[in-house]
């Protein structure tokens, strides 16, 4: 995927998402390993604030190692099951927009390391971003029927 649509594709993720209402239409807790639509939301929340510092980073000190970080760890730390999906949609609604200047202004070769996906240039994260906007959302859709 170009970067350029890449970068459109995160930023017009809020009215991709479900509304708040249609989050919580879902009564059953989903199998085991399996997130509800609210704790996606807040993944991809967690998951651009993530982009958006990994991207300063390649700014401001490129060639610099970034810290993997583990999902589920940071969902049961914030408890993802317990936050609003209303404020989670102006969560998303705020870190999309600011996520976009910053991925717009980075340099598309300049790069980080990364422990275990080894080097990511600003381009991999813009993409890398973009994928899990996609695929989270698919995810919800699958719960939502």
């Amino acid at each position: 995927m170009p970067v350029a649509e890449a970068i459109e594709l995160v930023a017009s993720t809020t009215s991709r998402y479900p509304r708040p209402d249609e989050l919580l239409s879902v009564r059953h807790r989903p199998p085991a390993g399996t997130w509800s639509p609210t704790e996606y939301l807040w993944h991809v929340v967690d998951v651009l604030r993530f982009g958006m510092e990994r991207l300063w980073m390649i700014e401001i000190v490129p060639g610099s190692t970034v810290p993997s970080w583990d999902e589920n760890e940071l969902a049961a730390f914030r408890h993802y099951s317990e936050l609003s999906p209303a404020v989670g949609e102006r969560a998303l609604a705020e870190v999309a927009a600011a996520w976009r200047p910053v991925a717009e202004a980075a340099r598309p070769e300049a790069a980080i390391d990364h422990p275990e996906y080894g080097t990511l240039n600003a381009a991999d994260v813009i993409r890398r971003n973009a994928h899990d906007v996609l695929h989270h959302l698919r995810d919800i859709e699958l719960q939502l029927g």
